[in-house]
C-alpha cells in the first residue's frame, strides 16, 4: 500500500490543520471501496480544495457538461457538498462511484474489486486538473466550465519541477519538466528498526524535509558507478552534423551528475511514498 501524505499549505501546514472546516463525516463502504473512501477523506480535509469545490454552484454547471468525466467533477462537487451540509454520521458515495465507473478514470475503481490508493488518485485528479501536456483538442472536449473547474484544480495540485544535468565535459543544461505532476514519489525509507536480542523493533520518525531532501539529492552518473551516462547536445552540435539521429555524429556520452529541483510548488503538496 503506498500512503499518501497531503501537506495542506505547505507555508503554514499545522495552522490549516487547526483550522478545517469540514466536518467528520464517515464514507459507508460498498463493496471494497476502503482505498476510495479514505483517498476521498484525505481530499476532505484538503482545506483549499474544500473551500473551492464547496463554493461551485452546481446547478449551473449540470447544464454545462458534455462528456463522462465531467460527470466525475459534477459528482465529486455533489459530494463534497453533501459533506458539508449533512446532518448524518456518515454518507454513500454511489453517486460518485458510478460516475467514476463510466469515465476515463473507470479503471481505477473495478466494482467490487479490491484496489490500491495510488491506483485511485492518480487517474482521479488527471480528471479534476488539467495537464499542461493536454493538446488544444483534449481540452476543448470539456465545456468552458469544466475547463475553468479542471484549470483551478490544477493550480491547487500541479508542481513544477526543474531538470538539472551537469556534464564532465563542462557542459551543463537544464530544462524546466513541464510534464503535470501532481504528486512526488519519493522513496520509502526504512521506518522500522529490526529487533535484536537485548532491543525490540521500533518505528523511526521521518521528518518530511528529509523525503524531500531524499527526492532532490544530486545523482551521480558514471559509466563505471552506474552503467550509464548522459548523452550532451552540445558536443553533439559541435561535429556540425545537422542530420538528426545520424549514426556516425550521435551525441556522445558523458559522466556527470543529474538532480531534480522544485522549481514551482503548488499550494498542495501530496507526497507518495513507495
Amino acid at each position: 500500500m503506498i500512503f499518501y501524505i497531503f501537506c495542506i499549505s505547505i507555508f503554514s501546514f499545522f495552522n490549516h490543520l487547526l483550522a478545517l472546516d469540514c466536518p467528520n463525516v464517515g464514507l459507508q463502504n460498498i463493496g471494497n471501496t476502503c482505498f476510495m473512501n479514505a483517498t476521498l477523506q484525505c481530499l476532505f480535509k484538503t482545506q483549499p480544495l474544500y473551500e473551492y469545490l464547496t463554493k461551485i454552484n452546481e446547478t449551473n454547471y449540470s447544464h454545462s457538461i458534455v462528456n463522462k468525466d465531467e460527470q466525475v467533477i459534477q459528482a465529486i462537487i455533489s459530494l463534497f457538498k453533501k459533506v458539508s451540509s449533512t446532518t448524518k454520521s456518515y454518507i454513500t458515495p454511489r453517486s460518485f462511484q458510478a460516475a467514476l465507473l463510466e469515465s476515463s478514470a473507470g479503471y481505477a475503481l473495478i466494482a467490487g474489486n479490491q484496489e490500491d490508493a495510488s491506483e485511485f488518485l492518480q487517474p482521479l485528479l488527471g480528471v479534476l486538473a488539467d495537464n499542461p501536456n493536454e493538446t488544444r483538442k483534449q481540452k476543448e472536449a470539456y465545456s468552458a466550465f469544466g475547463q475553468e473547474i479542471r484549470s483551478n484544480i490544477a493550480r491547487l495540485f500541479n508542481i513544477e519541477l526543474l531538470d538539472e544535468r551537469h556534464m564532465k565535459c563542462s557542459h551543463s543544461s537544464q530544462k524546466t519538466t513541464t510534464e503535470s505532476f501532481l504528486f512526488l514519489p519519493t522513496p520509502m525509507p526504512t521506518i522500522l528498526e529490526k529487533a535484536t536480542k537485548t532491543k525490540a523493533a521500533v518505528m523511526k520518525i521521518i521528518p518530511l524535509e528529509n523525503l524531500l531532501q531524499i527526492y532532490t539529492q544530486e545523482e551521480i552518473v558514471s559509466k563505471e558507478r552506474t552503467k550509464e551516462q548522459l548523452p550532451c547536445e552540445q558536443c553533439h552540435i559541435a561535429t556540425g552534423c545537422t542530420i538528426e539521429g545520424h549514426p556516425h555524429c550521435s551525441s556522445p556520452l558523458q559522466d556527470g551528475t543529474k538532480q531534480l529541483k522544485l522549481n514551482i510548488l503548488s499550494p498542495i503538496l501530496t507526497i507518495a511514498l513507495k
